[in-house]
């Protein structure tokens, strides 16, 4: 049977319980309307997402994790040929952002070290009080960490394409024969762009 996309990649979603993984790991897979309420994820669920991403078919095989605090420590098989990390708090959660630092350290543990880390921000539609975490100040936990950051929303989606395309094609760079290239713009964000030898 033929394969239909060029590269796969294991990506996964760790977190505190309750942050939106679930949520977000349904948008990312069917870019479907998530304004339901989910039940926390008991062990580990997984659904695929193809993306058209530098010329090349990308495969996601996008994995959550439950976050209850008695599967916090993750067995470093689970980590075994992730390509990318997405570790996820609640903007409105400090609890779940201080944890960030527990997740990045079981991270550097278990996973090789050209793995793809993105720290994600849920829920950046809420404003003003109902926010606890600030992007500035996230941005800055990243910046020290050396890994990649962005805010999102599961509810709105807003920003859950990019965060997906900006991960794969950083997962592209770490691939023998393509190169890929970025620039800074004015809004603080990257914009990444590929090629292939």
């Amino acid at each position: 049977m033929a394969r239909t996309y060029d590269n796969l990649f294991k990506v996964l979603l760790l977190g505190d319980a309750n942050v939106g993984k679930t949520a977000l790991l349904v948008k990312f897979a069917s870019e479907a309307p998530t304004d339901h309420a989910f039940i926390s994820t008991i062990g580990v669920d997984f659904k695929i997402r193809i993306l058209q991403v530098c010329g090349r078919k990308v495969k996601l095989q996008m994995w959550d994790t439950a976050g209850q605090e008695k599967f916090h420590n993750v067995t470093s098989a689970f980590y075994r040929g992730a390509s990318g990390i997405l570790v996820v708090y609640d903007v409105a959660s400090e609890k779940s952002y201080e944890n960030i630092q527990k997740w990045l350290a079981d991270v550097g543990k278990n996973c090789a070290d050209n793995t793809v880390t993105m720290i994600l921000g849920n829920n950046c539609h809420l404003k003003g009080d109902e926010r606890q975490v600030s992007w500035e100040r996230a941005k800055e936990m990243a910046d020290k960490a050396g890994v990649q950051f962005m805010e999102v929303s599961a509810k709105t989606g807003q920003n859950t394409e990019e965060a997906l395309n900006i991960l794969s094609k950083s997962m592209l760079a770490k691939e023998p024969n393509i190169i890929v290239t970025s620039k800074e713009t004015s809004s603080n964000t990257r914009e990444n762009r590929c090629s292939v030898q």
